[in-house]
């Protein structure tokens, strides 16, 4: 990973949830960010993400809770559905 002067730069070792998120974050500050990950099928494959209020906060403060609301997969015997939260 090449680094200029003014740019910071991150490895994140490991893609999962908490890997994925902490690379967002600081890409989202300006962070050059890399992430390395061991698993050919990925770590995100076999996670489940409640979205409760604490949950939305976070992502809204990462920019991602519309895009998650927007790309919500819910199970079949789902029947409520997600608002946006007020800020």
């Amino acid at each position: 990973m090449e680094n200029t002067d003014d740019v910071r730069s991150a490895l994140i070792v490991g893609a999962g949830i908490a890997g994925l998120t902490a690379a967002s974050a600081l890409a989202g500050r300006g962070w050059l960010v890399e992430v390395a990950e061991v698993s050919t099928e990925g770590a995100t494959v076999g996670w489940g993400l409640s979205l409760t209020g604490p949950s939305l906060r976070a992502l809204d403060q990462l920019g991602l809770a519309d895009q998650c609301l927007t790309a919500r997969i819910w199970h079949a015997h789902d029947h409520h559905t997600p608002t946006r939260m007020e800020r």
